[in-house]
């Protein structure tokens, strides 16, 4: 996915708000993608590996994203899908 990078970009006090790159993630999405679980999926996509590159573990990732959706504009059905797997067995 050409999203993949916009993770990688530097957070935190010195790099991007996590606001932008939600931002850049969307935008660069709805150019072939406009559908509004498209554009989520883009944002949760970036969050994912800027998440990971963190240092946050793969079993503590489902927890995170989640807590994320609710606080934006996501839609329920990723929300629900999000909410199955952080209750799954790893």
């Amino acid at each position: 996915m050409r999203v993949a990078p916009v993770g990688l970009l530097p957070a935190g006090q010195k790099g991007i708000p996590q606001v932008t790159r939600a931002a850049i993630a969307q935008f660069q999405a709805a150019m072939t993608h406009g559908h509004p679980t498209a554009l989520a999926a883009s944002d949760l996509t970036a969050k994912t590996i800027a998440e990971l590159v963190a240092g946050c573990s793969p079993q503590e990732l489902p927890v995170l994203l989640c807590v994320g959706t609710q606080r934006s504009n996501v839609p329920s059905t990723i929300q629900t899908g999000l909410a199955h797997f952080g209750n799954a067995p790893v």
